[in-house]
């Protein structure tokens, strides 16, 4: 069994890389995105703090997904270190073997996995749906707000951006997003003291670029004791299906902990679940993701002082193609040619498995 001591020595050393390492990944993601939003929208009147406060916000979102790398780079950081200054060599000669040695690592990167999805991510999708938000009415200055609740789909829409009237309420039961249309639609209209002035429903609609085509529509006035029918009604709006599917929900701003629910919600509408699905099946993987970058920084860091930048680029190549391959197998799954949740785990246990290997092989040299 590996020293009590020796496994502080490992695992400081290992937090220490991964730190500086996520702090630096952090501090060039917050850049880059920063820039990135100056970019698109430098151009409008917008305060430069909004874009300040829309990358903070963001944070969070971008510290999930940088994790792995952190992971990855602290793991190969750790082990060369030892390895330069002979550290690995004396523990060897006290009987530890690769396998003792690695385990405060890969032991910290499952614990950092277990935080990742219980905690972080809860507070990255709350704070990423602030960020889009703030980037929606501040930034982009859209007027339409799109949500989701289990009675179905709820929009709001300005009709014009200098009207004093208060926004469109729309309801919406079911979408159907193969024909483009939406199911059981209901129109709020509303004078400018917030009193109900008109009512539209509609046994389905048409979405159209800059219309809808209503049908079997009944019409209720206020005041009115009747509703008036007409078969066809046509409703000038911004909202297209395009901007339904754009504005919905992303994956990564629905908690973990609301992540089935939701699901069901969206089924239950008519969206399609099979991205979110995904999402959240690679959620649950994330300490095994921790455990197989862990795992890569060990096998590329314990050769022996020789070819110490190949190793390194080794690694860091190995990261990059263990994400590549799993972008694909994500593309793949949601097309629906194999299953969401082997997609989502076959990546990492490549990983694992080609780890273990390179391992075995070092420690049998």
């Amino acid at each position: 069994m590996i020293p009590l001591t020796l496994s502080r020595y490992i695992l400081n050393r290992f937090l220490l890389g991964f730190g500086v390492s996520l702090a630096v990944f952090v501090f060039f993601a917050f850049c880059f995105d920063f820039l990135e939003l100056n970019r698109r929208f430098g151009g409008y009147d917008i305060p430069l703090d909004n874009f300040i406060i829309v990358t903070l916000l963001r944070l969070p979102f971008l510290l999930v997904k940088i994790l792995p790398f952190a992971i990855l780079l602290g793991s190969l950081y750790t082990f060369f270190s030892l390895n330069r200054h002979g550290e690995l060599i004396v523990a060897r000669a006290c009987g530890c073997s690769a396998w003792q040695f690695m385990i405060p690592v890969t032991v910290a990167s499952c614990v950092i996995g277990i935080i990742g999805f219980t905690v972080i991510n809860p507070l990255a999708a709350t704070s990423y749906r602030i960020s889009e938000d703030i980037k929606s009415r501040e930034i982009k200055r859209q007027s339409s707000v799109i949500s989701i609740s289990e009675v179905g789909l709820w929009l709001t829409e300005q009709q014009e951006a200098t009207s004093p009237l208060p926004p469109q309420i729309i309801h919406v039961r079911r979408i159907d997003e193969k024909s483009s249309q939406l199911r059981d639609v209901t129109i709020f209209f509303f004078t400018s003291d917030y009193q109900l002035e008109r009512r539209i429903d509609a046994t389905h609609a048409i979405v159209k670029d800059g219309v809808w085509q209503l049908e079997n529509v009944h019409i209720l006035n206020q005041g009115d004791d009747m509703p008036q029918k007409q078969n066809v009604l046509l409703y000038p709006t911004r909202i297209n299906f395009s901007l339904l599917q754009d504005n919905f929900l992303p994956p990564e701003s629905v908690s973990f902990w609301n992540f089935l629910e939701f699901i069901s919600i969206m089924e239950q509408t008519g969206f399609s679940s099979q991205e979110h699905l995904f999402h959240y099946y690679q959620l649950w993987l994330m300490p095994l993701l921790a455990l197989a970058t862990a795992l890569l920084g060990v096998a590329f860091s314990l050769h022996s002082h020789h070819h110490r930048v190949r190793d390194v680029t080794l690694g860091l190549a190995s990261g990059f193609f263990l994400f590549q391959g799993a972008a694909l197998l994500e593309n793949v799954a949601i097309l629906g040619r194999m299953p969401l949740f082997a997609a989502a785990a076959i990546p990492p246990l490549l990983a694992i498995s080609l780890s273990f290997l390179l391992i075995l092989r070092e420690e049998d040299a």
